[in-house]
């Protein structure tokens, strides 16, 4: 008698693989490979412009303005004490030094590489579902052309700074791949390149925590039980998520990027909205933007109330698998490693913990989107197969253009900081009106926006356009005072002093400021000729506990006036403060001697006077008091 053969679970998961058929096997490979990457190029054919520029959302932190990248500090890059972004991630550091290496800060070139490892990432999406599928061409082809070609994807591949996205997920999917080797294999080598794979994605972004679980989905789809031995193979890698995570939490709570924005349910309200609205987006999506504020931020402080309804949207969603495919086990299975996935990657990101200025961001969805396309690409390939093929065509060939164009669309808008912040504030409120826009988009929490936009032109000497800007808000009644802070240094460029007064004013009389806010505006007063109310406000730069070259100057305003008005005694006092803290300031050495010398104190006025020359030896004005002083002593 002849033995039965029992199924291996690898063979078991096959037959319950969803979407699978033999017809699709006589798909040559090299055309889904060709057709994918082709795509994804010519949907990104933006990037190729030659005057796309770095912007200053982030750029300039990652790259023109990190020493860790300019100077290729290699060492330092790995130092748990080095943050770049607020985040450790030093392999993502390494390969922005490369292409800085490489290229020089050609923006072009780094969007393009950024481009690249789209292209191999959509790619290996595709080989990873054409695995995991049982080698279904259609889902897999599908799966990695609308990753590649997805608009909500734009942000990860043309912004710069995100080289973390790509990078992280490049390592990520490796992961995933080698795993899928490991469970055909059992062989531990496999199981070392996973490992070492999610390592790397883990110092490139540590977003990438939660691959130890996406395995144990993996296991779930092959059938393999859920043993303590599965589960304890996992835990080298739960340890390494736990230190990576910790380590990010740490650097962010630290340096002030946590905060407790809302109540918790509020925030489980947020969490809800974004989670929903995240798959609304990869099904619908359109006005996509760089900035999603919180709502409530700005002058109303109240949640639009179809926020109030997601929390029991995301629970139905969760609980669909239960209900809607109760007679259908493969499909269930389907959607539970699907959402599962796209669930475990997106739930770091939904602001349970508020960190940053933004309620969602498309960069969000890069890796956690491979779930849920996963799901969308096996109901198309379903669709294919049956009566309705001729619809299904029809439905997968719209909804690849419409990808596509908006995917070439969206990239344009990170063409430079201008077209970036004019693109975002045009997306918070369609009024033609500005002043009616700005009132609204200030409602809708867009304030930052301004102030991005406003930076770039000030860090370009174009402070006519700042002051556009900026003037916006104010007419718009903004109540953040942080605009007429900048306001306020813009206008006392452009010589509009009682302007510059009036702006700095209103934001000392909003909130408590930083002690350059009064500084600058006891500059204006001093250009106003009102030398007591400048006295005034350097007084208060100083009290408010000035450092660095802040303190040097309000310390100079201070002893010029000191000395204006004769307190010389004072004065000799204050300049000893200021020499005692920046030893090499001449100037201190100056006033000091110059009072000295009008008390009478002639030889510790020559001591000070050759001090400051000592420190900066063409000084006429120092020699002719040396001079005076020297003649005193009838030297």
């Amino acid at each position: 008698m002849k033995k039965k053969r029992v199924p291996s679970s690898e063979q078991t998961a096959r037959k319950d693989a969803p979407v699978s058929a033999p017809a699709e096997r006589r798909i040559p490979l090299w055309i889904p490979i060709v057709v994918i990457a082709l795509a994804t190029v010519i949907a990104y054919l933006p990037l190729f412009d030659a005057e796309k520029q770095f912007t200053n959302y982030d750029d300039n932190g990652y790259v023109t303005g990190q020493p860790l990248v300019l100077e290729f500090r290699l060492e330092e890059m790995f130092k748990t004490t080095s943050a770049v972004g607020l985040n450790y991630h030093p392999l993502t550091v390494l390969s922005l030094a490369l292409s800085h290496k490489m290229f020089g800060l050609d923006a072009r070139a780094f969007g393009l590489t950024n481009l690249l490892f789209h292209v191999v990432n959509s790619l290996l999406v595709f080989w990873f579902i054409y695995r995991l599928t049982n080698k279904s061409t259609v889902v897999a082809g599908l799966a990695g052309l609308w990753f590649g070609i997805h608009p909500m994807h734009v942000e990860s591949v043309a912004w710069i700074a995100e080289r973390k996205d790509v990078l992280y997920a490049f390592f990520f999917l490796l992961a995933m791949i080698a795993y899928q080797k490991y469970l055909n294999s059992s062989s531990y080598l496999h199981l070392a390149l996973v490992f070492a794979s999610f390592v790397a994605s883990c110092l490139s972004k540590a977003m990438a925590v939660p691959l130890p679980f996406v395995l144990l989905l993996l296991d779930y789809w092959h059938g393999r039980k859920w043993t303590a031995s599965v589960v304890l193979e996992k835990l080298p890698f739960i340890a390494v998520a736990v230190w990576i995570g910790m380590l990010t939490v740490n650097i962010q709570t630290d340096l002030g990027a946590v905060s407790a924005y809302a109540s918790m349910s509020k925030r489980l309200i947020f969490a809800s909205y974004s989670y929903v609205m995240y798959l609304v987006s990869m099904l619908a999506p359109f006005n996509l933007s760089p900035f999603h504020p919180y709502p409530g931020t700005g002058a109303d402080s109240s949640i639009p109330g179809h926020f109030m309804v997601m929390p029991l949207v995301a629970i139905a969603l969760v609980a669909m698998p239960w209900i809607a495919f109760r007679s259908n086990p493969q499909w269930r299975k389907l959607w539970i490693v699907g959402l599962g996935f796209y669930t475990l990657l997106v739930a770091l990101v939904l602001q349970v913990v508020s960190v940053g200025l933004v309620l969602m961001a498309d960069r969000y969805t890069y890796v956690s989107y491979i779930g849920s396309l996963l799901l969308l690409a096996s109901a198309a390939g379903t669709l294919l197969k049956g009566r309705g093929r001729a619809v299904g065509i029809v439905l997968t060939s719209a909804f690849s253009i419409m990808l596509m164009v908006g995917t070439f669309n969206q990239s344009k808008v990170w063409k430079d900081a201008p077209t970036l912040w004019s693109s975002v504030i045009a997306s918070g409120s369609k009024n033609p009106d500005k002043v009616a826009a700005t009132r609204e988009n200030i409602l809708n929490g867009y304030t930052p926006v301004y102030v991005f936009s406003a930076t770039y032109h000030i860090e370009n000497q174009q402070f006519d356009k700042a002051y556009e800007d900026l003037s916006f808000l104010f007419i718009a009644e903004c109540v953040n005072p942080a605009p007429y802070e900048q306001l306020g240094l813009v206008c006392g460029i452009l010589g509009k002093y009682e302007e510059s007064v009036k702006m700095f004013s209103k934001a000392i009389s909003m909130h408590k400021v930083a002690p350059p806010t009064y500084l600058n505006r006891g500059i204006s007063y001093m250009n106003l000729g009102r030398r007591e109310e400048a006295f005034g406000d350097f007084e208060a730069c100083l009290a408010a506990g000035a450092t660095g070259q802040d303190f040097v100057n309000a310390s100079l305003y201070v002893l010029d006036e000191l000395t204006r008005k004769g307190r010389y005694a004072e004065c000799i006092e204050r300049a000893k403060a200021l020499t005692e803290r920046v030893p090499d300031n001449h100037e201190g050495y100056f006033f000091a001697g110059t009072a000295l010398l009008n008390l009478g104190r002639y030889a510790e006025a020559e001591t000070a006077l050759r001090k400051s020359l000592e420190l900066k030896p063409d000084q006429p004005g120092v020699k002719q008091n040396l001079s005076v002083a020297l003649a005193r002593m009838r030297r």
